[in-house]
């Protein structure tokens, strides 16, 4: 390596000549990516292009064997039956679609399979600082205690981007986001990305081109 050379890091995930059938549609056809870590990619393409086969795919709800094609997380075969097995290895979704239990707090959601344990019981002040702490890492002024369905539409996505998180730390720190996102979550959503990069993390964006 010669003065002032730098190695690119080692692909994260890489997604080999995956295809995908829905009846006789092709949903996605011989599509390969390759992702390092601290890079936030933006998938673009019109409706129907095959955007969020895609990435159900690399989270799991499209389980392996119900498409051709090899995926690989830091080297290693990776081959999700369900999103539970996804998200346990480091892969966690961020829908479009909202997806929350509105009537639990904002704690609860951000903790929701994740709860800090004590003695097999759920540790309540752990959960609460855990979602305090997230909260305050993405400039949230909410009571962690609020009713997640008293929250705009808005807001609740951007506590689920938290959960996200919270999810990726548990694994080898992907995230896989479909999101759509509207001006009033533009700044809070930008700094997330920068400290997602600045963090090592893989994040993909879907965007509808219109």
């Amino acid at each position: 390596m010669t003065s002032g050379e730098t190695f690119a890091p080692r692909p994260v995930m890489v997604a080999d000549a995956l295809t995908k059938t829905f009846t006789g549609v092709k949903a996605l056809n011989d599509v390969s990516i390759s992702i390092r870590a601290g890079e936030v990619t933006a998938i673009l393409g019109q409706n129907g292009a095959g955007k969020s086969t895609l990435i159900q795919i690399l989270a799991g709800i499209h389980s392996s064997g119900s498409y051709s094609g090899q995926l690989q997380m830091e080297g290693a075969p990776f081959a999700p039956l369900n999103a539970e097995q996804a998200e346990h290895a480091g892969v966690a979704l961020v829908p479009q679609e909202i997806n929350v239990v509105p009537e639990m707090t904002v704690t609860e959601n951000i903790c929701l399979n994740a709860e800090p344990t004590r003695w097999g019981l759920i540790d309540v002040g752990a959960r609460k600082a855990k979602a305090f702490a997230a909260l305050r890492e993405f400039e949230l002024d909410i009571d962690a205690d609020t009713q997640m369905g008293s929250l705009d539409l808005a807001t609740q996505q951007l506590v689920e981007f938290r959960r996200g998180d919270r999810a990726v730390q548990t694994g080898p720190d992907d995230e896989v986001a479909d999101v759509s996102i509207g001006l009033e979550q533009h700044r809070c959503r930008k700094q997330h990305v920068v400290d997602a990069d600045d963090a090592g993390f893989v994040e993909l964006h879907i965007v509808q081109k219109r």
